[in-house]
């Protein structure tokens, strides 16, 4: 399971991505600070140092930041859809989508994301704010395809029924908001 500080990281680097992605933000445009602000700004820029970024012919924008030597990567996917995005007689809807793309496919049904994780030794986790849903897998180094292949199957191919527990989700949802 990832620490605290390990999913804010996570956290904090989605909603870098998100910002980059929808235009909103750019980092070579930031103004030069000095003190306490230029330190934050350098650690902010050492992110993305070396990041490479490929569009694909689908209109995918894929971001890769090559740390050689780490013993582990992670792999995140960002939708530019959230809360902010949803009527006011469907809140919720991101949210509960986020859930039930752990749910499954024709080839993963409900809980085995997570098996597959853990047997692997990694971790997954999913959050939703206003304006982006991200998902995110730790894995060894070695093990990063097996995150993109569950990645594309459901990204693709989700199922959502009663067989890939429809009801249960909406219900843990609901408990949620309400908290």
């Amino acid at each position: 399971m990832l620490s605290p500080i390990n999913r804010n990281a996570v956290k904090l680097m989605g909603m870098f991505l998100a910002l980059l992605m929808s235009g909103q933000f750019s980092l070579a445009q930031a103004p030069a600070k000095t003190g306490k602000d230029a330190e934050t700004l350098k650690a902010a820029n050492a992110i993305f140092d070396n990041l490479k970024h490929e569009k694909l012919p689908n209109g995918l924008n894929v971001y890769l930041k090559p740390i050689p030597g780490a013993p582990t990567v992670t792999t995140m996917v960002a939708y530019k859809v959230g809360s902010a995005d949803e009527n006011l007689d469907q809140t919720g809807l991101s949210h509960y989508l986020e859930h039930l793309m752990f749910k499954g496919t024709e080839k993963l049904m409900p809980g085995d994301i997570d098996r597959f994780t853990l047997r692997n030794g990694g971790a997954n986790n999913a959050y939703t704010s206003e304006d982006c849903t991200v998902y995110h897998f730790d894995f060894s180094a070695d093990r990063w395809e097996q995150a993109l292949a569950i990645e594309a199957d459901r990204m693709r191919n989700l199922l959502i029924d009663d067989k890939h527990e429809f009801q249960q989700e909406k219900g843990a949802v609901i408990e949620e908001l309400k908290a």
